[in-house]
Protein backbone atom coordinates (compact mmCIF):
# COMPACT_ATOMS: atom_id res chain seq x y z
CA UNK A 1 0.00 0.00 0.00
CA UNK A 2 0.85 3.48 -0.71
CA UNK A 3 1.87 6.19 2.11
CA UNK A 4 -0.80 8.37 1.05
CA UNK A 5 -0.73 10.40 4.11
CA UNK A 6 3.30 11.57 3.15
CA UNK A 7 2.70 11.64 -0.58
CA UNK A 8 -1.07 12.80 -1.12
CA UNK A 9 -2.60 13.79 2.49
CA UNK A 10 0.22 15.79 4.38
CA UNK A 11 0.82 18.22 1.25
CA UNK A 12 -2.55 19.23 0.60
CA UNK A 13 -3.27 19.86 4.08
CA UNK A 14 0.10 21.95 4.54
CA UNK A 15 -1.08 23.87 2.19
CA UNK A 16 -4.25 24.44 3.18
CA UNK A 17 -3.25 25.56 6.96
CA UNK A 18 -0.68 27.81 5.08
CA UNK A 19 -3.52 29.10 2.69
CA UNK A 20 -6.07 29.61 5.93
CA UNK A 21 -3.15 31.68 7.96
CA UNK A 22 -4.11 34.42 5.34
CA UNK A 23 -6.68 35.93 7.51
CA UNK A 24 -8.08 37.75 3.96
CA UNK A 25 -9.20 33.62 3.12
CA UNK A 26 -12.31 32.29 4.03
CA UNK A 27 -12.72 29.57 1.70
CA UNK A 28 -10.61 27.25 -0.68
CA UNK A 29 -12.56 25.42 -3.64
CA UNK A 30 -10.39 21.94 -4.25
CA UNK A 31 -8.99 23.34 -7.86
CA UNK A 32 -7.12 25.75 -6.17
CA UNK A 33 -5.47 23.14 -3.57
CA UNK A 34 -4.38 21.47 -6.75
CA UNK A 35 -2.55 24.51 -8.20
CA UNK A 36 -0.99 25.05 -4.38
CA UNK A 37 0.12 21.67 -4.10
CA UNK A 38 1.13 20.25 -7.81
CA UNK A 39 -1.25 17.20 -7.74
CA UNK A 40 -3.98 16.39 -9.96
CA UNK A 41 -7.52 16.98 -9.60
CA UNK A 42 -8.02 12.86 -9.09
CA UNK A 43 -5.61 12.92 -5.52
CA UNK A 44 -6.68 16.41 -4.64
CA UNK A 45 -9.81 15.12 -4.34
CA UNK A 46 -8.72 12.22 -2.42
CA UNK A 47 -7.15 13.72 0.15
CA UNK A 48 -9.68 16.22 0.45
CA UNK A 49 -12.16 13.64 1.49
CA UNK A 50 -10.10 11.78 3.34
CA UNK A 51 -8.92 14.97 5.37
CA UNK A 52 -12.70 16.46 6.08
CA UNK A 53 -13.79 12.58 6.78
CA UNK A 54 -10.86 11.52 9.08
CA UNK A 55 -12.31 11.63 13.15
CA UNK A 56 -10.72 14.00 14.36
CA UNK A 57 -11.12 15.88 10.74
CA UNK A 58 -8.35 17.73 9.91
CA UNK A 59 -10.58 20.18 7.85
CA UNK A 60 -13.94 22.07 7.56
CA UNK A 61 -15.80 20.93 4.39
CA UNK A 62 -19.10 21.64 2.67
CA UNK A 63 -20.35 19.13 0.16
CA UNK A 64 -23.21 20.07 -2.44
CA UNK A 65 -25.99 17.45 -2.87
CA UNK A 66 -24.75 14.21 -4.58
CA UNK A 67 -21.20 15.60 -5.66
CA UNK A 68 -18.16 13.32 -4.47
CA UNK A 69 -15.82 15.14 -2.20
CA UNK A 70 -15.84 18.21 -0.90
CA UNK A 71 -16.90 21.67 -2.98
CA UNK A 72 -15.62 23.97 -0.35
CA UNK A 73 -12.96 23.90 2.24
CA UNK A 74 -13.99 26.44 4.85
CA UNK A 75 -11.33 26.03 7.97
CA UNK A 76 -8.68 24.10 9.02
CA UNK A 77 -8.85 22.23 12.81
CA UNK A 78 -6.44 22.59 15.71
CA UNK A 79 -6.10 18.93 14.70
CA UNK A 80 -4.37 19.90 11.18
CA UNK A 81 -2.76 22.47 12.86
CA UNK A 82 -0.94 20.26 14.96
CA UNK A 83 -0.23 17.69 12.33
CA UNK A 84 1.65 20.28 10.17
CA UNK A 85 3.59 20.83 12.98
CA UNK A 86 2.35 24.57 12.79
CA UNK A 87 0.55 24.51 16.55
CA UNK A 88 2.60 22.01 19.23
CA UNK A 89 1.58 18.78 20.57
CA UNK A 90 2.45 17.62 23.52
CA UNK A 91 5.30 15.28 22.26
CA UNK A 92 7.08 18.51 20.25
CA UNK A 93 6.88 20.57 23.23
CA UNK A 94 9.02 17.86 25.41
CA UNK A 95 11.34 17.41 22.25
CA UNK A 96 11.77 20.73 22.59
CA UNK A 97 12.66 20.74 25.78
CA UNK A 98 15.15 17.93 26.09
CA UNK A 99 16.69 19.64 22.94
CA UNK A 100 16.92 23.04 25.06
CA UNK A 101 18.08 21.13 28.24
CA UNK A 102 21.08 19.38 26.02
CA UNK A 103 22.29 22.66 24.35
CA UNK A 104 21.91 24.49 27.65
CA UNK A 105 24.39 21.56 29.27
CA UNK A 106 26.91 21.60 25.95
CA UNK A 107 26.97 25.58 26.84
CA UNK A 108 27.40 24.95 30.40
CA UNK A 109 31.10 26.11 32.03
CA UNK A 110 29.97 24.65 35.35
CA UNK A 111 30.60 21.56 35.84
CA UNK A 112 28.22 20.12 38.43
CA UNK A 113 25.24 22.53 36.63
CA UNK A 114 26.51 20.69 33.38
CA UNK A 115 25.60 17.27 34.71
CA UNK A 116 22.63 18.11 36.04
CA UNK A 117 21.45 19.79 32.87
CA UNK A 118 22.37 16.24 30.92
CA UNK A 119 20.60 14.11 33.76
CA UNK A 120 17.61 15.81 33.30
CA UNK A 121 17.57 16.18 29.37
CA UNK A 122 18.38 11.97 30.01
CA UNK A 123 15.30 11.39 32.69
CA UNK A 124 12.80 13.82 29.97
CA UNK A 125 13.90 11.41 26.83
CA UNK A 126 14.08 8.29 28.89
CA UNK A 127 12.29 7.43 32.11
CA UNK A 128 10.04 10.85 32.58
CA UNK A 129 8.86 10.92 29.27
CA UNK A 130 5.57 9.36 29.46
CA UNK A 131 4.60 11.86 32.48
CA UNK A 132 6.18 14.97 30.96
CA UNK A 133 4.14 14.10 27.72
CA UNK A 134 1.19 13.58 29.69
CA UNK A 135 1.65 17.48 31.34
CA UNK A 136 2.89 19.00 28.31
CA UNK A 137 -0.32 17.63 26.89
CA UNK A 138 -2.94 18.99 29.50
CA UNK A 139 -1.45 22.42 29.05
CA UNK A 140 -1.66 22.14 24.94
CA UNK A 141 -5.30 20.60 25.36
CA UNK A 142 -5.64 24.19 28.03
CA UNK A 143 -4.24 26.14 25.26
CA UNK A 144 -5.31 24.64 21.98
CA UNK A 145 -8.69 23.48 23.08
Amino acid sequence: MDDTWMKRDLPVLTALVERFDDPAVDQVRPPEVGVLTGLDDAAVLRALTALCEARPAYLECITVGEERGPAIITGVTAHARQATGAWPTAESLVDQLIHALAGAAEREQDPERRSKLQQTALWLGGALRDVAIQVAGTVVAHHVG
